[in-house]
Order: C-alpha cells, then sequence, then structure tokens
C-alpha cells in the first residue's frame, strides 16, 4: 500500500494534499525543522516507506516520504 492509499492523505476541505519523494529522508527531515517548519505528522515508518507530513503557511498538507530499499 503506498502512501496515497492512507486516511491523512485523503482529498478533504482542509486543502490540498502533495506527497514528494526525497533522495535522502533524514537530511530532507533535518533542513525542514532546522527552518522551523510546522509537522503536521512528525516522521513515521510505514510498511513501505518512511514519511513525514509538513503544513504549508496556508494550510496545505504536503508530505515528503522514502520508499525502503
Amino acid at each position: 500500500m503506498g502512501i496515497g492509499n492512507e486516511p491523512f492523505m485523503k482529498p478533504s476541505g482542509d486543502g490540498a494534499r502533495l506527497v514528494l519523494e526525497v533522495e535522502d529522508f533524514d537530511v530532507a527531515i533535518t533542513h525542514l525543522k532546522s527552518r522551523h517548519l510546522p509537522f503536521a505528522m512528525e516522521p513515521f515508518d510505514m510498511p513501505a516507506c518512511q514519511a513525514a507530513i509538513i503544513t504549508d503557511p496556508d494550510g496545505n498538507k504536503l508530505g515528503i516520504h522514502r520508499r525502503n530499499d
């Protein structure tokens, strides 16, 4: 099951949802945290990937993930 099938990524009245794959998940998380971006969901593990959800200034949820090798 991919991240797009998860309930927290379903379209809703809360705004747009987008998930981007990153090359190095840990580096991306460190970068986002150093910029003090708000996390809607802190980094977490799923069977197929590692993921996190941040909130942009307009309240949209933006995800990053890295598929497990």
